[in-house]
């Protein structure tokens, strides 16, 4: 991160990164993001600012994999005579299946802020805020 300014203006940046690997082999997690905030006094008595934060994130869950291995009937084969996976039937998914497919997800969010302070009298302030965001997903 850095953080500095002037008398009259400040600013924050920052930037972080987050990788994390599931519990099951395949399964992992990246996200990346920022933020950064200034704040500047006009004048006296009239003070601005901006606060953005962004992020994105990738992963790929095959955790649920867990869920399947537990409701699978411990009499049904995994494998076909043939060698193939056994797909049982159309409610039961072999977990050997699930751990070939692919859940991946996507994600990206965006959020800014912009204010405007006004020191109407001493201890009595008119703050106007107006927000805009941004979310992305696809899985």
């Amino acid at each position: 991160s850095l953080r500095g300014g002037s008398e009259n203006s400040s600013y924050y940046a920052s930037f972080f990164t987050k990788e994390q690997n599931g519990v099951v082999n395949g399964s992992d997690s990246k996200t990346y993001g920022g933020r950064f905030n200034f704040e500047s006094s006009l004048r006296k008595v009239l003070k601005m600012g901006i606060n953005v934060d962004a992020s994105t994130r990738t992963s790929n869950n095959k955790d649920n994999l867990i869920g399947k291995i537990l409701g699978m009937r411990p009499d049904l084969p995994a494998y076909n005579e043939d060698g193939t996976i056994n797909t049982i039937d159309r409610y039961t998914e072999n977990p050997l299946i699930t751990q070939q497919n692919r859940n991946e997800s996507y994600g990206k969010n965006l959020s800014a802020s912009l204010f405007l302070e006004w020191e109407i009298i001493k201890n009595l302030k008119l703050r106007s805020t107006g927000t805009v965001t941004y979310a992305h997903t696809k899985s």
